[in-house]
């Protein structure tokens, strides 16, 4: 190993030095940033702390709010539960109404169309109005059961939040 030259040294000790003359200038600012981020932190904690219930009561009576709450929410869902129910089985019942006549139409079309009867015409234009309202009564009869999907997974996510705050508290 060979020895280092003194101006080599010279130079070197020389960045030392820089390099140290600028820490004292870096340390306070960083004392500053850290300063500033527990600031920060604090503020916020500070302003969460003052959405947290006090005590024992004053959260129970938060517990029982929102139980109430979901309970009129329950009840609510269910009459529209019931409701959707209701209009879903008419539906589908005036459905299976309009096939049978769609399909006794059908039949009589191609009783008429084979014997060339007059009304032929009056009666495929009958059959396309059937089957146009049987298209809608489909779409009306699919769109009816999402919402009543729709709702009853509104109120299992609703019994689940309850179950929550429920167990929560016993």
């Amino acid at each position: 190993m060979r020895p280092l030259c003194t101006t080599d040294r010279v130079a070197e000790l020389e960045s030392v030095v820089t390099s140290l003359e600028g820490q004292p200038e870096e340390q306070p600012r960083d004392a500053d940033n850290a300063i500033a981020q527990w600031q920060e932190s604090h503020s916020a904690l500070e302003a969460r702390s003052l959405d947290i219930p006090e005590g024992p009561a004053e959260l129970e009576s938060t517990v029982k709010t929102l139980k109430g709450q979901l309970e009129d929410q329950s009840r609510g869902a269910d009459f529209t539960i019931l409701q959707l129910q209701e209009s879903y089985s008419a539906l589908e019942a005036r459905y299976l109404e309009l096939e049978g006549q769609l399909f006794a139409i059908a039949k009589e079309k191609e009783e008429l169309l084979s014997a060339n009867q007059p009304g032929a015409a009056e009666r495929t234009d009958e059959l396309e109005t059937l089957r146009s309202e049987k298209a809608r009564l489909e779409s009306e009869l699919q769109e009816r059961g999402d919402e009543l999907a729709n709702v009853k997974d509104d109120l299992n996510q609703d019994a689940d939040v309850v179950h929550e705050w429920e167990g929560a508290f016993t």
